[in-house]
Order: structure tokens, then C-alpha cells, then sequence
């Protein structure tokens, strides 16, 4: 899912600009976001 969201994500700042800043934001939102999806996936199984 984490993977999931991010692809979304550099897809949405790509369709608004294809500045390389925008898609190195995309690259760190994307790893600050990805460990809170796995803590949630973490806590629906128990």
C-alpha cells in the first residue's frame, strides 16, 4: 500500500510540473508517509 501511495503521489506532482524539485519532495514525502502506512497495516491486523 505504502508503495501504492507513493507512485500515486509523484504521479499527481508530475501531472503539475515535471520540475526535478517537485519530484525529489515526492521522494521524501513518499519515505516519511510509507512507515506510517505500515504502522497502520500493523495495527488492523491486531
Amino acid at each position: 500500500m505504502g508503495k501504492c501511495f507513493h507512485k500515486m503521489l509523484e504521479r499527481v506532482l508530475l501531472s503539475t510540473s515535471s520540475n526535478l524539485l517537485q519530484l525529489q519532495l515526492c521522494q521524501t514525502l513518499g519515505a516519511q508517509i510509507q512507515p506510517l502506512f505500515i504502522q497502520c497495516q500493523s495495527r488492523q491486523k491486531l
